[in-house]
């Protein structure tokens, strides 16, 4: 954390004792709670996720070069039936600025970037009671400005909060004979098919730009032959084991807890072509831990913008009004002990998708990886740095 938590318990609790209504007794506690700058620190409670919204709408909004656009629909065929095309741009909503509406969505969510913050809100933004509807305006590429009615749904959830690519293969083969996996969608049971079809190819791109589905062993286990091997470092608080000093002034210290995130055992053939993995602010918690277990098992190169620096087990606790609150209760580093939180996987080549790109159908930071792993020579030989001892391959790694 940036701030002393003493002084901001100054700050608040008298405005927690002055609130009259649970609606600004929850407001307030959020507003308090985005000061631990974690990007778990989800609070709920009835009050609050009404106020904020249980319903989205058919859209996926983000922010590219700073502008609300639309990237993808949960409901294709409602949206285009609206009018409504990717790369639009939001202008209000029930006649708010988005700017100001997305301000206020920042002021009750904690995140440990902005950039992770700024998903958060354009996540939740649109959404509101269920079976409501907003007016939105929109400045489109082939209309000046329009104004569409936006139906409000739970079931909309089910098409996709994060996916742009729900409409293609999980697994593909592109151009220059390299793999793809959609990491957002791959099952474990489809990790033995990913290496078998691509085992030829020069090159895998993982792609996870959303949340993956518990498949960071398996995918480790066949790009490295080396054990053991740290994937990740973690400590915890330990308040249950405090250390004594002593009967000299009787008080206590609590400990840390460190422990190590290895990957498993080799499994079957392993996988001798480069890995690139594309992230973006999306990429958080267990999504980066894959990372983390990519780049331990094979030299990784990490394409598209910051991960959201928030990974490690979510703790959760109640407090009085019925509210529950959640924040990371392990730190999660690189398992050479770099940090992580609040930081994010840093990516070797940085690139973000533009509005332009959006509204042609393109995808830059997939074209950004093609372009570098066709140009990229040869992977060479595998050997061992002697002063690190970390696995060694080309300079362009």
């Amino acid at each position: 954390m940036n701030e002393n938590w003493d002084q901001l318990l100054l700050e608040y609790l008298p405005r927690i004792e002055a609130c009259r209504d649970a609606l600004s007794y929850d407001l307030t506690l959020a507003e308090w709670y985005t000061h631990i700058q974690d990007g778990h620190g989800f609070i709920n409670g009835p009050v609050l996720d009404a106020y904020l919204g249980v319903a989205p709408s058919p859209l996926v909004v983000r922010l590219i070069e700073k502008k609300p656009i639309v990237t993808a629909f949960r409901q294709d065929s409602l949206a285009k039936a609206l009018g409504i095309e990717l790369g639009d741009e939001l202008l209000t909503v029930d006649g708010e600025s988005v700017s100001l509406r997305l301000a206020r969505y920042h002021r009750y969510q904690s995140a440990s970037t902005p950039d992770a913050g700024d998903n958060y809100a354009t996540r939740l933004f649109l959404s509101g009671p269920a079976n409501t509807s907003i007016t939105v305006r929109f400045k489109g590429r082939t209309q000046p400005v329009k104004t569409v009615r936006l139906p409000r749904d739970p079931a909309f959830y089910r098409g996709g909060i994060y996916n742009e690519r729900g409409h293609l293969p999980v697994l593909r083969v592109l151009p220059g004979n390299i793999g793809y996996a959609d990491l957002d969608r791959l099952a474990p049971e489809q990790v033995d098919s990913l290496f078998e079809r691509f085992k030829d190819t020069k090159a895998i791109i993982f792609d996870m730009r959303g949340y993956p589905n518990g498949v960071y062993n398996a995918l480790s286990a066949r790009l490295t032959k080396r054990t053991p091997i740290d994937g990740a470092s973690f400590w915890r608080y330990s308040p249950r084991m405090p250390v004594w000093d002593g009967a000299s002034t009787g008080s206590s210290t609590i400990t840390k807890s460190y422990f190590k995130g290895q990957l498993p055992p080799p499994v079957g053939p392993t996988y001798g072509g480069r890995v690139v993995m594309l992230i973006d602010e999306r990429t958080q918690s267990q999504a980066e831990y894959t990372g983390l277990f990519l780049e331990a098992a094979t030299p990784t190169i990490f394409i598209g913008s910051p991960s959201a620096g928030a990974n490690g087990d979510v703790t959760y606790y109640r407090i009085p009004g019925d509210l529950t609150l959640a924040f990371s209760g392990n730190n999660v580093s690189h398992g050479d002990g770099r940090q992580l939180q609040r930081l994010g996987i840093k990516p070797t080549i940085v690139v973000k998708p533009t509005i332009a790109g959006i509204r042609a159908g393109r995808d830059e930071v997939l074209e950004r990886a093609m372009r570098y792993l066709n140009q990229a020579a040869p992977r060479s030989p595998v050997g061992k740095d002697k002063a690190s001892g970390r696995q060694r391959v080309s300079s362009l790694d």
